[in-house]
């Protein structure tokens, strides 16, 4: 099953937000593979781990046939590419930004119809999970001070992955020392969602 879900923070833009277990959907990406373009391919092939492909695969293949139901086209003729850093993008279409991630066995696809820069983060929420060394590591005093449970944990974290998804500079620790006010423009709009075991982070602001 895919969960589809509309988010809208109380002022615009409103976004779409997909979110799928992904091995599910193995099965059916197989036979779907032929939707891909030639650059995702070769992208597949490159990697070591099979189960890095799968879920490359699955990814893909479900962001071509969601993307392609909001375009009015067929999957196959998305123009879904990538930049240099990773970022993916519909070639020819500046007014939909989109967004990819995924933790676990799940898996989100994020768009909105605004453009402008989009970011989307998924984090299983892990109770148990020891976040003091990271948090004490890469972290600003400030935040850390406001770090009280591993949710509170991830809320930070989440924060900081969708925003360099939406830079398109991936996280570095210069990004992850950041207080939460310098992380994004004073007009971005930042939505968090709870969804099953994972807290969805997205961000959003204009060029």
């Amino acid at each position: 099953m895919i969960k589809r879900i509309h988010l809208h923070s109380g002022r615009p833009p409103r976004f779409c937000l997909w979110l799928a277990c992904w091995p599910e959907w193995v099965g059916w990406a197989e036979r779907h593979r032929c939707w891909l373009s030639e650059a995702e391919r070769r992208r597949l092939d490159a990697f070591r781990k099979p189960e890095a492909a799968r879920r490359l695969l699955v990814h893909r293949c479900m962001a071509r046939r969601l993307l392609a139901t909001v375009l009015g086209t067929a999957p196959k003729a998305v123009a879904l590419q990538s930049d240099a850093r990773g970022k993916p993008f519909i070639a020819g279409r500046p007014d939909i930004a989109i967004s990819f991630s995924h933790s676990g066995p799940w898996l989100a696809i994020g768009m909105t119809r605004a453009g402008g820069r989009l970011g989307l983060d998924v984090e299983r929420i892990l109770p148990d999970f020891d976040y003091r060394p990271i948090a004490e590591a890469y972290f600003h005093p400030e935040v850390r001070a406001c770090i009280r449970t591993a949710e509170d944990f991830f809320r930070a974290w989440t924060l900081r992955e969708a925003a360099a998804k939406a830079l398109g500079t991936g996280i570095t620790d210069a990004l992850l020392s950041k207080k939460e006010e310098e992380l994004v423009p004073p007009t971005a709009v930042v939505h968090y969602q709870k969804i099953e075991s994972c807290l969805i982070c997205m961000v959003w602001w204009s060029e």
